[in-house]
């Protein structure tokens, strides 16, 4: 006997879906999810997050949510943001807006969902959580030539510098020693 197995429409969209799709929800208020927020670990995030590079992490405070930025001297190479969302008065999910960055492991989103959520728990950012994340791969032509060009100027310069003509000219010692000053003076 053959079964015939039928889904409705809803039980395949949510069979479809996963949870990471859905926004984290806490059982908190806003203003009280906004102050948790604010005291997120950004520092732990980017130690976990950051892809070999000397980076800076600040944060800025927004109406519902916050705002960081990732910096690499004066070079800003990642904004992300967090925006809370008040559901039914005592609960607040949160919206994550992380585009991928060239300086961060990705996929982005995934770290700041941790960090968001050790933050709502007031718990640590737990790196366990962070699943696989990987640094984008950086070309290898764009870092060899660099390397390889630096040493090639560098060996420029050293072989300028034993071809470069002696800074006193030939007749300048001709006349000295014509002259009798054969001794260093003492």
């Amino acid at each position: 006997m053959k079964r015939l197995l039928i889904l409705s429409p809803l039980a395949l969209l949510a069979a479809c879906s996963s949870s990471s799709e859905q926004p984290a929800a806490w059982p908190l208020g806003l203003e009280i999810a906004q102050t948790r927020l604010q005291q997120a670990d950004s520092t732990g995030f980017l130690a976990a997050m950051a892809c070999g590079s000397a980076l800076d992490i600040s944060a800025r405070p927004k109406e519902a949510g916050m705002d960081w930025q990732v910096a690499q001297g004066l070079t800003i190479t990642a904004r992300f943001g967090v925006t809370l969302v008040a559901e039914n008065g005592s609960l607040t999910t949160a919206q994550i807006d992380a585009p991928d960055s060239p300086a961060l492991r990705q996929p982005l989103s995934k770290g700041v969902e941790e960090m968001v959520a050790a933050a709502m728990e007031q718990r640590p950012l737990d790196k366990t959580k962070l699943g696989k994340l990987t640094c984008p791969a950086k070309p290898a032509a764009s870092v060899a030539p660099s390397v390889s060009g630096a040493q090639a100027s560098a060996d420029t310069a050293v072989q300028a510098s034993i071809d470069a003509p002696s800074p006193v000219p030939e007749r300048a010692v001709h006349n000295w020693y014509a002259h009798g000053y054969n001794s260093q003076p003492g």
